[in-house]
């Protein structure tokens, strides 16, 4: 009690309260408010450990409570993202409420159609690179100029078969809001992470339908119809996710042959048009290599700068040192120069005094000096 009281009121008790001692006021929720005593300057760190772990919790309440109101707008149909997805746009009075774009809406009633008549997700993203179809990234782009969203992404980029299918599995094209399909991994993370399926809130009829629930389906069932490729387990490499198109700025795909492991585009096969190279491949070693030798460089560089750097401090320290030794020989010059100009000093400083003492006016007898009046003396 000497030191520190930790203390839970309510929000109008903990107004009317002012305690004479040093306090911090800590909200844990809308109702309650912890105060936390300081009588000593020795406890200053209990509190403020006592305070991170108090607005930890607060952080952790607020975001149960931020979380829990989303949840209950998505299961009252509302949506709640900040940007309408691909074929929508907001509604222009009704908050929360999506509505039918034309030109975009067309675009994705249009693949569902080849899809049903039997093209591929690869031809259809030819086809639409060939006629210049905007994608959903530069259709945004020309909608939206003063956003930043896909503002790092290449005017170059084309259609792709992965932008097909994504188009293809979104549900919300037959009219119903999905919703919580990620989720945050941690309250301190900004990464998302995928949600089950069957934790995905659903909200039926919560906006006009761009394709049937009908036709979806068939073309789900085309999709899984499809052969796959067996998906083997996940490799892990050295270049990993490094390597970049220089046009279109995607990331390098890695497949294997008898003569080893190469990199290429995979842009060029849906987009005929494109800049990117066309069947080219580069070979992992080479590009390893390359590297390397760039890495190697780099540390010639810094090690290079070190030694110039200490050299330089060397050099400063010897000038330092040559300016510390000649102030020094200076000073003693200076000293015995003082030394022996002191007993010529103090002679002479001691002649004269004795002159000064010593010394009396000399008069001429009879003679009077002239310009000096006769001194008359002064009767009593």
């Amino acid at each position: 009690p000497n030191s520190c009281a930790v203390g839970v009121l309510s929000s109008r008790r903990s107004q009317s309260l002012m305690p004479r001692a040093s306090c911090i006021l800590a909200p844990v929720s809308y109702s309650m408010t912890m105060i936390i005593w300081s009588r000593s300057p020795m406890t200053s760190g209990m509190d403020v450990v006592l305070r991170n772990i108090i607005y930890e919790a607060y952080s952790k309440d607020l975001s149960v409570k931020t979380t829990t109101a989303k949840i209950i707008m998505m299961k009252q149909g509302k949506y709640i993202g900040s940007f309408a997805p691909y074929g929508f746009r907001f509604h222009p009075t009704i908050r929360n409420k999506l509505v039918i774009d034309g030109d975009s809406a067309a675009v994705v009633r249009r693949i569902f159609d080849m899809t049903l008549q039997g093209m591929g997700s690869t031809a259809i993203a030819r086809r639409l690179n060939s006629e210049g179809v905007l994608t959903p990234g530069a259709y945004f782009r020309l909608k939206n100029p003063g956003s930043g969203r896909f503002r790092k992404a290449s005017e170059k980029n084309g259609w792709t078969a992965a932008s097909v299918l994504n188009i293809l599995h979104q549900y919300e094209y037959t009219g119903a809001l999905v919703g919580r399909k990620r989720y945050k991994a941690s309250l301190h993370e900004k990464r998302t992470v995928p949600q089950d399926k069957s934790d995905w809130i659903i909200y039926e009829g919560a906006h006009d339908a761009i394709i049937s629930r009908a036709d979806f389906d068939r073309v789900q069932e085309i999709i899984r119809q499809r052969p796959r490729r067996a998906k083997g387990t996940s490799q892990e490499y050295p270049l990993k996710g490094l390597l970049k198109c220089g046009n279109c700025h995607r990331t390098l795909s890695r497949i294997h042959s008898s003569a080893g492991y190469y990199y290429r585009c995979t842009k060029s096969k849906a987009d005929e048009n494109s800049d990117c190279p066309k069947g080219k491949l580069f070979s992992e070693k080479e590009i390893e290599g390359i590297i390397f030798r760039a890495v190697m460089q780099m540390l010639a560089m810094c090690q290079e700068r070190k030694k110039q750097k200490s050299s330089l401090m060397l050099t400063r320290k010897e000038r330092i040192a040559a300016c510390v030794a000649e102030l020094q020989k200076l000073e003693q010059q200076q000293e015995r120069y003082r030394q022996e100009k002191l007993p010529t000093q103090g002679f002479m400083t001691a002649y004269w005094n004795g002159v000064r003492r010593f010394s009396f006016p000399v008069r001429t007898s009879g003679r009077k000096e002239p310009g000096r009046p006769k001194r008359r003396r002064r009767r009593l």
